[in-house]
């Protein structure tokens, strides 16, 4: 197999994404969970990345100057029950840090 280091392509769809990489056009790294649907039926494959570690931290953010609305409870709530499922399922390698 050969990679090519220089080639640039930017997708912005997780669906365009996963199908080109079901076709064979290309590999990508980020997370198991990204393409975990294609993952768990075999169609994709995936390899960690042992070296160096990769790490990075998701913030969820909010106006402090602007008083929480009903709907922004309600996204925020969301948002971090589906953060927290997918953890807890073992589909996002991952560790809950609440400050």
């Amino acid at each position: 197999m050969i990679l090519e280091g220089r080639a640039k392509l930017q997708m912005n769809s997780v669906h365009a994404i996963g199908a080109s990489l079901a076709a064979g056009l290309g590999c990508a790294i980020g997370t198991k969970l990204f393409m975990y649907e294609h993952i768990e039926s075999g169609l994709l494959h995936y390899r960690p990345i042992v070296e160096p570690e990769l790490s990075r931290t998701l913030y969820v953010c909010e106006m402090a100057d602007r008083p929480a609305t009903y709907a922004l409870e309600a996204v925020r709530s969301l948002i971090l029950d589906l953060i927290r499922r997918s953890v807890v399922d073992g589909r996002w390698q991952a560790r809950m840090v609440m400050l």
